[in-house]
């Protein structure tokens, strides 16, 4: 999805999908992750006060949910005590907002499926590599998708879980020609990212409750 004229990037996530933008050809992750082993997750499933006791087990909430925040998941949020925030699994989102410069390129958006398979900077080099191609994003997305699918299950669950990935081209007022000449240079050989704007984890502070 080409978008023109946008200076700011906002992104409220919970759970274990990940956004992450390509500046200047570097991959700069956005987003904050939530895992039940993380320790401001673990501190509040385990000294959360009410009548259902939490804990973590494999790196899973009650050895079955493997994300401490998320929508629905109703049955660890029966609980009416405390703020939504203070829920075993919460829908609380953290906040992080930056800059978008004209060094920009494009953002990912992808849940954990993708993630687990490729990193932050192969994501990147693939996007980035198809847009010099002069390709569409969806197409891109595609192939994206069908690298990261594993050919059988037999592979420890590598490229067998679902899979979600949006790509948004930041054209900057560029044709998307121009875009995808911008794409075609060499990474620079250094990212000066801007994180002048704003940028701070809000989940324990002041945050988005979903309430879902």
């Amino acid at each position: 999805m080409p978008i023109n004229d946008v200076t700011i990037s906002l992104q409220a996530n919970i759970a274990d999908s990940r956004c992450i933008a390509s500046v200047s050809g570097h991959a700069i992750q956005l987003s904050i992750e939530h895992k039940p082993t993380d320790p401001v997750e673990l501190e509040r499933v385990t000294t959360h006060k009410g009548n259902l006791k939490g804990y973590v087990e494999n790196g899973r909430i009650n050895g079955n949910l493997a994300v401490p925040r998320a929508l629905g998941d109703f049955y660890y949020k029966n609980n009416m005590e405390g703020p939504p925030h203070e829920r075993i699994v919460t829908a609380w989102a953290d906040i992080t907002v930056r800059t978008i410069t004209d060094d920009w390129e494009f953002i990912v958006m992808a849940c954990d499926g993708i993630w687990d398979v490729m990193t932050n900077s192969e994501v990147v080099e693939f996007v980035r590599n198809r847009f010099a191609q002069h390709l569409e994003p969806r197409r891109i997305a595609q192939d994206l998708l069908y690298t990261c699918l594993a050919p059988d299950t037999s592979m420890g669950g590598l490229g067998a879980d679902n899979m979600t990935i949006e790509i948004i081209a930041i054209l900057g007022g560029r044709s998307f020609e121009e875009f995808c000449e911008k794409c075609a240079t060499d990474p620079a050989e250094n990212c000066p990212l801007q994180l002048n704007y704003y940028e701070e984890s809000l989940g324990n502070k002041v945050g988005m409750n979903l309430k879902y």
